[in-house]
């Protein structure tokens, strides 16, 4: 069964299509549910509770299925990426500094295209109209 994602383009039901790929070009799927999740997740204040690990539950995986850490540092990193607004984005030299890598450890590159794309399709998600929660630096 196909459905249509938000940029008119048929996808499995279920999945969107994704401006993710892995390092040898394959696109990366993500599920609405997995969407809406990190959606979620960002958007939630952790109040000052500090985590009692360095890695946090995650919502992605690797394409065998095994499950993907991310610390702490990173998610808040991603978090203060995700809350610059466009006239931030702009001023970057074309790629973000990326709290994303590789299950090898290489540094994944995002650019400020990739970034407001990621915006623009975290906020079409039900319920994605909240602005991600800023954290204290």
């Amino acid at each position: 069964m196909l459905s249509e994602d938000s940029g008119g383009r048929k996808t499995p039901g279920g999945t969107t299509s994704s401006l993710f790929s892995t390092p040898r070009g394959k696109p990366i799927r993500i599920s609405s549910e997995n969407l809406s999740a990190a959606k979620q997740m960002l958007s939630e204040d952790p109040g000052g509770v500090e985590a009692t690990t360095s890695t946090s539950a995650s919502l992605f995986s690797t394409g065998s299925g095994k499950s993907v850490k991310i610390s702490s540092r990173n998610l808040d990193s991603a978090r203060q990426l995700l809350s610059e607004g466009p006239e931030k984005s702009k001023t970057h030299a074309g790629t973000a500094a990326s709290p994303f890598s590789t299950p090898s450890g290489k540094l994944v590159r995002t650019t400020s295209k990739d970034m407001n794309a990621t915006r623009q399709m975290l906020s079409e998600v039900p319920g994605g109209n909240q602005t991600p929660a800023r954290t204290a630096s």
